[in-house]
């Protein structure tokens, strides 16, 4: 089954080869952590490809995108809280 995904990293991935080897041959030590960085990027995909649950990773993602009213309201009440802390 064709994850999409991975396939339009990988198609960048492979866009960007020559540009990659221009920059390693121009300047080393940009070419290799810019080689590495677009190898992680696939490799990061795979790894949450294989995911299949039973871990904390879709708490974690829900709270990155769920409604910002409620954090924002919490931030504003800790914010308040440190001021009447300090007040003391």
């Amino acid at each position: 089954m064709s994850f999409v995904t991975r396939d339009v990293a990988l198609r960048a991935v492979c866009g960007l080869r020559q540009t990659l080897e221009r920059l390693e041959r121009r300047n080393g030590a940009l070419g290799d952590p810019a080689r590495r960085a677009a190898s992680s990027i696939l490799l990061n995909i795979e790894e949450g490809n294989q995911r299949r649950g039973g871990d904390r990773l879709g708490r974690l993602l829900y709270g990155l995108v769920k409604p910002q009213s409620k954090a924002s309201s919490r931030l504003s009440r800790a914010s308040t809280d440190v001021a009447d802390d300090s007040s003391t």
